[in-house]
Order: C-alpha cells, then structure tokens, then sequence
C-alpha cells in the first residue's frame, strides 16, 4: 500500500527522527519532492509531521511501523530498537548508501531501493534542508528515475507556483540561470546556492519538467486569518483546488 524509504543517515519513524550522529529529536523534515509520469516511479506515504507526546496520531491510515514511538505496542518497539541498534553500530561513512523501508524495517541498498521503487507514480524525498547528504540523494534518484523514465519530473517546496513561468523559462532555455535566480525567488533563499541549485541544474541539464508547489507567505496569511472568499481570484489558482477539512483530528493537529 504504502512504502516509505529512509534517506541517506537519518531515520524516519513517525514522529520520530533520529540522525547518524545526534540524539533522537521530535519532528520530521519536509522537502524536495521528485516526481514523475508512467509506470516506473513511486509514492510514498504521507508521514506526520512534529507530534506532541500523548496525543492521537491525526493520520489514522499510517502504517503501525511509522506510529509515534509512545503509540507502537512492545513487539514493534522492540523490533524499532533493534533496527536502530544496527545501524547506530556503523560509522557514519557506513551508513550513506543504506535505506530503510519504515513499513517493513528492511534495510536496502541503493539498488534495492530503486527496485523497491518500480511501479510507483510519486517519490517524497524528505529532508533536512541544510543537510548535503539529503539533496545528493534527491539529484542521485532525479538521475536514476529519469533514466528509466524520460517524463520525469522535479517538483520542488522550494518553489513557488506563482513562479512556474520562470521554472519553464528556464528549462527550456529562454532564461540564464542568473535571470532564474532573480525572478523565481525561491524560498529559502539563505540556503540556495549551497543546498538546492545542483538539483535544479540537473533537471536543467536532462530537460526535467520543473513544477513549483509552494504558496507565498503572505497567501497563506491571508487564507488563514480572512479564508478562501477573501482571496482574489488569482490567489485561489495558487492554492489546492479541493481543500478537504473533514478531519477533526487532523485539523485539530
């Protein structure tokens, strides 16, 4: 139903997320998200995001294996700890290039990942946005599933959806780089240069579709304090069509 893969050193599990070489912390990284058509890509589960000990988990379909720690039973706890005790016992250096599957604790090769990965439309790549390691992977797998399927495409948090024009500008090589860089203002932009421009490069170098998903600040301000009718008409294209709030609990989250 749903796979979920760890990414380069840092395990993912639930609300959990633990690092190579730091001690557990709440909270679970979003980011960069690859994306293609055809049979040959992938769709991972929808994790919860930061979870608050003692609350009901707002994501009842999550597989048992991805719950908080303080909502797993004894054997699953146990199986987790085992897992993590594994993998804390290699070096650093050990642990790129090993990925686990949250819905089964199996740990995989690069290889076995992209196996793992056929016949699935959509791949979320979680991340820590300062962490290098994360985004080589995300440009290694960007690579490697455009390979197989040449209607690949990259779609990017970093983005904005107001901005898709310059995205397609640039792929298609009517703008420089530099006159992407001024008039797509991406978000994060602290960050750009070092951690997100090779991944953008390389869907520019492959003829990668581009597709921002991101909504400005000031939109989802607006949204928020005066709602949908209060959004002008061109504001509203920027946000999902179909907002579903039928889920208490997940509202409530």
């Amino acid at each position: 139903m749903y796979k979920t893969i760890l990414l380069s050193g840092a395990l993912l599990i639930g609300g959990l997320c633990i690092s190579c070489n730091s001690a557990p912390q709440t909270g679970l990284p979003t980011g960069a998200q690859a994306q293609a058509g055809g049979d040959n890509m992938t769709k991972t589960n929808n994790v919860p995001g930061k979870q608050s000990m003692g609350r009901e988990s707002p994501h009842p379909d999550i597989p048992q294996t991805l719950l908080p720690e303080h909502q797993m039973t004894a054997e699953q706890k146990q199986k987790v700890d085992k897992l993590i005790a594994s993998l804390s016992a290699l070096k650093v250096t050990e642990l790129y290039g090993k990925y686990v599957d949250l819905n089964t604790l199996e740990t995989l090769d690069y290889n076995a990942l992209l196996e793992r990965l056929k016949g699935i439309q959509i791949i979320y790549v979680a991340e820590q946005h300062t962490n290098s390691a994360h985004h080589k992977l995300q440009e290694d797998l960007l690579k490697s599933l455009f390979q197989k399927n040449p209607k690949a495409a990259l779609a990017m948090e970093f983005l904005y959806r107001s901005k898709q024009r310059a995205c397609d500008d640039y792929i298609s090589g009517k703008i420089t780089e530099e006159e992407f860089d001024k008039s797509a203002q991406p978000g994060f932009g602290p960050w750009y240069n070092e951690y997100y421009i090779n991944l953008i490069r390389t869907a520019k170098q492959n003829n990668i579709k581009l597709l921002a998903l991101n909504v400005e600040k000031d939109i989802k301000r607006k949204m928020a304090k005066d709602g949908w009718d209060k959004l002008s008409p061109e504001e509203q294209k920027l946000i999902a069509r179909d907002i579903d709030t039928t889920n208490e609990k997940h509202k409530e989250f």
